[in-house]
């Protein structure tokens, strides 16, 4: 498996990933792949945003994008998604572990990501490759306690830094 910088012929590929993982009403889903398609493009043209793809002969099996914010010297991840039939076999690790080597070359200081509160399966992964919970958003994803966010988040370690 490798790890590399995604090309803009790779959005349709990225946005059959998310589509893969993320739960849809047959009613929502055609709607949710334009306005994927478009978020995934525009965010593949900003200059802040990195776009990384994990390909398996071939074959691209998951994806990873990632925002420096200069201001802060933070990475904020934006989304990591995994084919399903790949889930458990280290994809998502992969491509975390490429992020963590990217931001110690921007010197970053650290990592932040939110998640749904309910996700009990993706906080155990995050906290297996090193994240802790940072705090909550409230009503981030809709307008009941289901819909709350975990902030967590994670050091980058960089040796002799003057930080």
């Amino acid at each position: 498996m490798i790890i590399r910088k995604a090309k803009l012929s790779d959005i349709g590929v990225c946005v059959s990933i998310h589509t893969m993982c993320e739960e849809h009403e047959a009613k929502d889903a055609s709607e949710d792949e334009r306005l994927t398609l478009n978020y995934i493009k525009k965010g593949m043209k900003n200059k802040d945003c990195t776009y990384l793809v994990a390909e398996d002969s071939k074959e691209i099996i998951g994806f990873i994008s990632f925002i420096h914010d200069e201001w802060n010297n933070s990475i904020s991840i934006d989304q990591l998604f995994v084919k399903p039939d790949f889930h458990g076999h280290g994809v998502g690790s992969m491509l975390l572990k490429s992020t963590f080597e990217r931001a110690k070359e921007m010197n970053a200081r650290i990592i932040f990501l939110h998640t749904s509160k309910s996700g009990k399966k993706t906080i155990k992964f995050y906290k297996k490759n090193g994240f802790s919970i940072a705090g909550y958003i409230r009503e981030l994803y809709g307008h009941d306690r289901e819909s709350d966010a975990v902030v967590l988040s994670r050091r980058v370690e960089i040796a002799n830094s003057d930080r």
